[in-house]
């Protein structure tokens, strides 16, 4: 009886959890441009857990940035 009482509760927990969090991402000519513009995307009231970025060569010694911003509210 616990058991399911303890995957059923699991499964309602799952969704709520699911809604609090979130990724934002963009892509810019530096790593500031890219996160600023990730972070106009995040809630209002969130908390922004972690930020990463990695480079993308988009030609010929020719980089833009990819950033994003995990937030949870």
């Amino acid at each position: 009886m616990r058991a399911v009482f303890f995957c059923a509760s699991l499964l309602l927990a799952l969704p709520m959890a699911a809604a609090e969090k979130g990724t934002s991402t963009a892509q810019g000519v530096n790593e500031q441009m890219a996160t600023a513009q990730a972070m106009r995307s995040v809630p209002k009231g969130a908390t922004v857990v972690d930020t990463t970025c990695k480079e993308i060569g988009v030609g010929a010694f020719t980089y833009r940035f990819q950033c994003s911003v995990h937030w949870a509210q």
